[in-house]
């Protein structure tokens, strides 16, 4: 099933995936694993620090399924 979020989810989320691709020099592909501290870390860097932020935020990309757990603290991006 393609993910088809409402414009303001997928334009965070490309927020996101843009700043995890450019900290680990490297593009993004479906279907890449990402550790959690490095998606808190973007969703930090692009929505704030606050704890409450980034669990909702990573709550609201799971729910839109954009991203899935792979099991442990690692997420896979869809």
């Amino acid at each position: 099933r393609k993910p088809n979020p409402p414009i303001r989810i997928g334009e965070v989320y490309k927020q996101v995936t843009e700043w995890i691709s450019n900290e680990l020099l490297r593009d993004i592909q479906p279907g890449a694993v990402v550790s959690g501290s490095i998606l808190r870390r973007a969703i930090q860097a692009v929505r704030g620090s606050d704890k409450r932020t980034i669990t909702k935020w990573i709550q609201v990309f799971a729910n839109h399924h954009l991203i899935k757990n792979v099991g442990g603290d690692a997420w896979e991006i869809i």
